[in-house]
């Protein structure tokens, strides 16, 4: 990239973290937080686009957020020097700078524990006093929810990278391969295509191994008649895509046609009920009915779906309510996964899975690779 080019390419990323940093601290005003703590690196990076390995962020409401890391990650740091102030450790543990930063005033520091283990708050408690540390909730979380232009930019990108990836390895694959040898061939041909790496430990998932919804290839070798399911994603700039397919090698086994027709009806219905406003709960619910009335609601035992993002799994959660994850509304911004399956233990199993934008006026789909049985079957 040319200079001029990669100087614009930098100047607008630093224009999107800085709205991102103001719209943080507007939520840090309402909630009465002075200062921030972040320790986890996807909060790190959304805010500052900084890995945020071995660092910490400390979000100022009246000044420049301050960046806590050492010599290691001295030079992946300068890019954001217009952002914020950065604090090369040289000895002090975290918390000693920390402490440093906060000083002697009075305004409180808020502090996820979601993020620290109990030894670490406890020193940060004992470091600047009880009366200085607020525990919090993820508040970064909540503005992660909703992706901006150039994160769902991210995201088509890491899409295209993986389908293309997949549509290179499907016609290699025929029986007497192992699921480690295609589960290679793919992350393989994802890196060739761009990727940073898989976003999960890729599923390869041979016959009978396509019944564990999260199955870890292995040695098993695909076989003519029966199932493979593969669950892979790519990703790119941080960001992860995730997709399901499952294929029938070369004549579909007994019952798993007309299993796959249900799981893609039920797929199919879930994806065309999501739109503003609706809740979450009631997009599980459409699936989950159609699986149901097809006498499958005990081989359906997974959420219908997840928010991803810098994380593979987000919210929102795309799945039955709870005291633990209550419902919520859809809100233009969103993306989410769609991914019901039928698992019959011992026999096989059927998931199909799309990545999904919540728009203003529905949804729009960002995976474009087929569904339909005949695709699904690998000659």
């Amino acid at each position: 990239m040319p200079p001029a080019a990669a100087t614009r390419q930098s100047a607008k990323a630093l224009t999107v973290h800085r709205g991102r940093l103001t719209r943080l601290k507007r939520l840090m005003r309402a909630k009465g937080i002075a200062s921030l703590l972040v320790t986890n690196p996807p909060d790190i990076h959304y805010l500052t686009g900084f890995h945020g390995e071995a660092s910490w962020l400390i979000v100022v409401g009246a000044g420049k957020p301050v960046v806590i890391s050492d010599f290691r990650l001295a030079e992946d740091l300068e890019p954001i020097r217009p952002l914020a102030k950065i604090i090369i450790r040289t000895g002090e543990t975290m918390v000693d700078a920390v402490k440093q930063v906060m000083g002697r005033g009075a305004g409180k520091l808020g502090v996820p524990r979601a993020h620290l283990t109990i030894e670490v708050y406890a020193q940060l408690t004992k470091a600047l006093g009880t009366k200085r540390i607020t525990a919090t909730g993820s508040l970064i979380s909540s503005l992660r929810e909703l992706k901006d232009a150039s994160e769902v930019a991210l995201l088509r990108k890491a899409i295209r990278i993986q389908q293309d990836a997949l549509l290179t390895v499907l016609p290699t694959i025929e029986p007497g391969q192992t699921e480690n040898e295609i589960c290679a061939l793919l992350e393989y041909e994802m890196r060739v295509n761009g990727a940073d790496g898989p976003s999960f430990e890729t599923i390869v998932a041979a016959g009978a191994n396509s019944s564990k919804p999260h199955a870890s290839p292995g040695s098993t070798k695909v076989r003519a008649g029966q199932l493979l399911l593969i669950d892979w994603g790519a990703c790119f700039g941080g960001y992860h895509g995730d997709l399901t397919r499952t294929f029938a090698i070369r004549r579909w086994p007994k019952r798993f046609e007309n299993i796959y027709s249900i799981v893609l009806e039920a797929q199919l219905a879930a994806i065309d009920a999501i739109k503003p406003g609706v809740l979450s709960s009631d997009v599980d619910a459409v699936a989950r009915n159609i699986i149901a009335k097809a006498g499958y609601a005990e081989q359906f035992g997974h959420g219908t779906g997840h928010g991803i993002g810098l994380n593979i799994h987000e919210g929102p959660g795309i799945g039955k309510p709870s005291l633990a994850r209550p419902p919520v509304p859809l809100v233009p911004g969103m993306v989410v996964t769609v991914e019901p399956g039928i698992y019959l233990p011992g026999a096989g199993g059927v998931r199909i899975e799309d990545d999904v934008l919540v728009t203003e006026r529905g949804r729009r789909v960002l995976s474009s690779l087929p569904t339909d049985t005949k695709w699904a079957k690998l000659a």
